[in-house]
């Protein structure tokens, strides 16, 4: 967070905005769009629009229900029929199941593609699934793809999983097209990149420049979105805003229409001064603004330049992080060849008391149980968090529970994180010892998803 946009936030606060109507929003709803729009921008996307919501789960929400009444727009008045599915990258978020569940398409018809060992969807993979579907006579709503939004940064090739979808509705002859959405929810503030934004970055034009290689690898990646429908963002996440500050944003405006209860279609009237009606396509009616203002007051006063300035400053942060890790040689790296800034590592406890466990799985969530103790009593700890059923290298035959560090602060130095390492490699003494007293016993949380 920056002073500027939490002071945007306690502002739209204080005059208590409900965004529900531009007749008593003010000009909310008009700020909400521009930031849509400038987002939309920067994937050249000129008539792109969207909404300001409650979270990455939210957006995920607002692309399935507007692709289940784009390919079915019965669906709206007269509920979901038929065979409908949703495919979603297996190394995509784990709420989508539930989100299907909640639009009444169910969990069940949420079908996760298998990844490579890039930690990107397969095309061969999906091919395969959507050929299955349509021989089930099964219609496919949305591929839901991954935009840097999990652990690895798992990011799909966007433009590859286009041109399998095209090749394969030629192919078949069908009659719709799957909408595509990215859940970019933290992976979009690379958007700033495209368009020549890399080559803006003075530090990135030196040879050999690791953290250069990453963000090419990463526009290279975005190179499709010209052709998807939709994708998320978390201006909580990567936007140096407070919570909650999610975005919608759509290539155009059909997902008013799309979002609606089917009976009423939005004209150019709408847009008129003093018309628009948010509740006709939102979720929510009781809308507050300090989502919106904060994240427009990020985008003036940082700018598309200053917030891929930012990312290549999180980026260099990373690179100290792991420097200090191999430095001190008390942990060790798992994720070397994410493309984000995250750090997932490997604590090794002692030997005796790894003899006593059938895995590490258990010492490790002992310890993270250990640690949150230790920061909710006050002291002053570094937040880190812990990652079940890991895969090391996208392999899922190489699966353990590790570690998450991410760097958030771009000011940190050598001598900030040998601190943070030297913290937690203490408090893994302390808690081997009082594990070996019994002073602390088996682990009573289930960690059922990687916690971040």
């Amino acid at each position: 967070m920056r002073p500027p946009t939490v002071a945007a936030a306690n502002l739209a606060n204080a005059y208590n905005i409900n965004s529900l109507m531009e007749a008593f929003g003010g000009e909310s709803l008009l700020v909400e769009q521009k930031v849509a729009r400038t987002l939309g921008k920067w994937v050249g996307w000129d008539q792109a629009m969207g909404i300001a919501c409650n979270g990455g789960k939210i957006t995920l929400m607002y692309a399935i229900r507007s692709a289940l009444s784009r390919l079915l727009p019965d669906s709206q008045c007269q509920g979901l029929t038929g065979e409908t599915v949703v495919f979603s990258s297996e190394g995509g978020h784990y709420c989508v199941e539930h989100i299907a569940s909640q639009l009444g398409l169910g969990s069940d018809n949420c079908w996760r593609v298998p990844s490579n060992n890039a930690g990107q969807m397969c095309p061969k993979a999906l091919l395969l699934l959507m050929e299955r579907a349509h021989a089930q006579g099964k219609k496919i709503a949305a591929i839901i793809c991954a935009g840097g939004t999990t652990i690895n940064f798992n990011c799909e090739d966007t433009r590859v999983i286009h041109e399998v979808v095209e090749g394969f509705v030629s192919r078949e002859a069908l009659s719709y097209r799957p909408y595509l959405h990215l859940d970019s929810v933290i992976g979009w503030v690379y958007f700033t990149l495209l368009q020549g934004g890399l080559k803006r970055l003075p530090a990135t034009q030196l040879p050999g420049n690791a953290v250069a290689q990453r963000l090419e690898a990463i526009c290279e990646r975005f190179s499709g979105l010209a052709h998807f429908d939709s994708f998320g963002v978390d201006f909580h996440k990567t936007g140096l805003c407070p919570y909650n500050n999610s975005y919608f944003v759509s290539q155009d405006r059909r997902f008013m229409d799309e979002l609606g209860d089917g009976k009423y279609r939005f004209s150019e009237r709408d847009f008129e001064p003093g018309q628009l009606r948010a509740y006709r396509y939102t979720f929510e009616n009781s809308r507050g603004a300090s989502g919106i203002l904060s994240s427009w007051v990020a985008l003036k006063k940082f700018g598309k330049q200053g917030l891929g300035a930012y990312i290549f400053r999180l980026q260099q942060g990373r690179e100290t992080l792991v420097a200090a890790i191999k430095r001190q040689a008390l942990f060790t790296q798992l994720n070397e060849k994410t493309l984000g800034h995250e750090v997932v590592f490997l604590i090794p406890f002692a030997s005796d008391l790894s003899s006593r466990c059938v895995t590490n799985d258990e010492l490790a969530k002992a310890f993270m149980q250990h640690c949150w103790q230790l920061t909710n009593t006050g002291v002053q700890f570094p937040l880190f968090s812990i990652v079940p059923n890991y895969r090391i290298n996208n392999d899922p035959a190489d699966v353990t529970t590790a570690f998450l560090l991410t760097p958030c602060h771009t000011e940190l130095t050598n001598d900030d994180w040998d601190w943070v390492l030297r913290q937690i490699a203490e408090q893994k003494v302390v808690f081997e010892t009082r594990y070996r007293q019994r002073q602390i016993s088996q682990v009573s949380e289930h960690f059922e998803r990687p916690i971040k």
